[in-house]
């Protein structure tokens, strides 16, 4: 087995207490068997609130979160987690270890990567300047071989990065090459309607208000100083979700939905009250919450871009 992450995987650090955006809010907390197993036994006052706070069912346990803003019930108003302060960050579930890295898996190949619905993590890939590459980090002697369909996939992502990274173009020009090498029709590229966005599974009302602002009118702006940051937001795109078609077989519309994403991202940042990197951070951290974590969204995005007009 080899495992392999983006370079700058290294660099990435949790904010905690000083992230605006807190990841214990907001989201299930699912706590995987051997974790829970830990938990029943864990004694005294944090014991107590972990059988207090903590729910079974047949699909599994998770924490009962807590309150209009759904706080994980450890989160302290410091915004530290008391399972950690208590217990060491080797006591936390896998979620909460993992998170905001996620995984993609292949026969003899695994990759790791950063989510870009973590402030910290979307700063560090926007405001890198250098390209992004792949590196092994490790490699074991548990060898397998790798399917022809994963060889084939991986080879496309790699041909469809290449394009994305070469800066001798534009970056709109990249992803027009991009769109006709995979035969992408028009509507798999450009921004969905506000519409319909709308009519997606939607976790913060301000994303509906962002939406709301495809209406106007786009913004003289010139964005050549943002190039890069987007062209890091393609390349992370296409890191994570092209590997799924490992699963679905729909590479066409996996390549699509990360098309439409950029150009949506673009749209939403071209119609923002300023053009900051910042601010593109922001939209792209957003973006990533309510779209990309949600498998029912981007399966209906991908499905959107297959109807017909």
């Amino acid at each position: 087995m080899k495992w392999y992450v983006p370079d700058y995987y290294p660099l990435f650090r949790c904010r905690a207490d000083k992230c605006r955006h807190t990841c214990c809010a907001g989201w299930e907390i699912d706590i995987d068997p051997d974790t829970r197993e830990k938990y029943r036994g864990i004694t005294g006052p944090l014991g107590s609130d972990l059988a207090k706070y903590i729910q079974d069912t047949d699909d599994g346990a998770s924490f009962i979160l807590q309150g209009k803003e759904e706080r994980c019930p450890f989160l302290e108003k410091n915004g530290l987690c008391r399972i950690i302060l208590e217990k060491g960050p080797e006591a936390l579930c896998q979620i909460c270890t993992d998170h905001p890295r996620f995984r993609n898996f292949f026969s003899d190949r695994e990759e790791m990567g950063l989510g870009m619905c973590c402030e910290a993590a979307t700063e560090l890939i926007l405001t890198r300047k250098e390209k992004t590459r792949l590196v092994l980090t490790d490699e074991d002697a548990d060898c397998e071989q790798l399917t022809d369909e994963e060889e084939a996939l991986l080879e496309l992502r790699q041909q469809l990065t290449d394009i994305a990274s070469d800066r001798t173009v534009s970056l709109r020009e990249r992803e027009k090459r991009i769109a006709v090498s995979c035969a992408l029709t028009e509507r798999q590229c450009r921004t969905p309607d506000a519409a319909f966005l709308k009519k997606l599974d939607i976790l913060d009302g301000t994303w509906t208000e962002r939406l709301d602002t495809l209406k106007e009118k786009n913004a003289d702006t010139d964005l050549a100083e943002y190039e890069i940051p987007l062209e890091q937001v393609l390349m992370n795109m296409l890191y994570r979700h092209l590997p799924g078609a490992v699963n679905d077989g729909d590479a066409q519309g996996r390549i699509g939905f990360c098309l439409m994403s950029l150009s949506l991202i673009r749209d939403l940042f071209l119609r923002a009250e300023e053009q900051t990197i910042q601010t593109l951070a922001c939209i792209v951290r957003q973006w990533s919450a309510e779209i990309e974590y949600s498998d029912e969204n981007i399966d209906r995005l991908i499905l959107y871009g297959y109807e017909d007009e």
